[in-house]
């Protein structure tokens, strides 16, 4: 069970780290590095799925140990998200470049935590 644990640890803080750098590259001078309409449209999606509060919960719920029915419903949840925020990235990956590598990883975790779902 501690495996499970730091993995959504990882989940957690990989979460709340893409969470926060959507929000510093919205709200900073950097807009120009994506197009402001579809980076308006992520932040939206991102606040629709509460995904910092997902990560918030998982990181708290994890915190100590392992809690079997807690977290993979907050994992559940992260993936559903996780499945049209991906969609939306890819239809829009030229624009949303500069996201393209917590797009990645985060999408890795995903098939990491579907196939331990798959094997249990």
């Amino acid at each position: 069970m501690e495996l499970e644990r730091q993995k959504a640890i990882l989940l957690a803080t990989n979460l709340k780290s893409f969470v926060e750098f959507v929000d510093l590259i919205y709200h900073g001078p950097n807009k120009h590095f994506s197009q402001p309409d579809k980076l308006f449209r992520l932040k939206l999606i991102i606040d629709e799925y509460r995904l910092g509060t997902i990560a918030d919960e998982l990181m708290r719920v994890n915190m100590h140990a392992w809690d079997e029915r807690s977290s993979p419903m907050l994992i559940d949840r992260f993936v559903t998200a996780w499945g049209d925020v991906t969609e939306y990235m890819e239809n829009n990956l030229n624009d949303l470049y500069i996201f393209s590598g917590r797009l990645y990883t985060l999408t890795n975790y995903c098939r990491l935590f579907k196939e331990i779902h798959e094997e249990s």
